[in-house]
């Protein structure tokens, strides 16, 4: 309110000024709607103000500090984190096919395994199995 009391409607040609406000009105509707509905709220608005790290970014482009260096490290680092989770769920989705197929239509696997059913039923119930296996829990 201070800085929109100091420049009036130049307020809202600073880009980064125009995300800060439509964060503060997304929270206010998260509120309002959490409050009219008595649901949780959604929470929009803490995931937009990811997007706040922009001006953290862009101090730091001014400063030429070493910090940018690291600044843009992980940023280049996000990609290739990406592509690797991007890899890692197709792989995980792809053995559980396999164990779906294997073991939820075969009448032997079903009766050595009773919990077949619990564990491999469906594609989905396999992906948490497989992911169970791969980070070994409850195991």
């Amino acid at each position: 309110l201070v800085r929109f009391d100091q420049q009036s409607w130049g307020y809202f040609q600073d880009l980064l000024n125009l995300l800060d406000y439509s964060l503060v009105i997304a929270s206010w509707l998260d509120v309002a709607t959490s409050a009219s509905t008595y649901r949780e709220r959604v929470q929009l608005a803490s995931t937009i103000r990811v997007f706040r790290l922009v001006r953290i970014v862009r101090v730091l482009e001014n400063s030429k500090s070493d910090l940018l260096v690291i600044a843009r490290g992980l940023a280049n680092a996000v990609e290739h984190v990406l592509q690797l989770s991007i890899i890692t769920a197709v792989f995980v989705f792809m053995m559980a096919v396999v164990l779906t197929s294997l073991v939820a239509q075969d009448a032997y696997a079903i009766s050595r395994w009773p919990e077949a059913k619990m564990y491999a039923g469906s594609v989905w119930r396999s992906t948490i199995t497989v992911m169970q296996l791969a980070t070994l829990d409850f195991w």
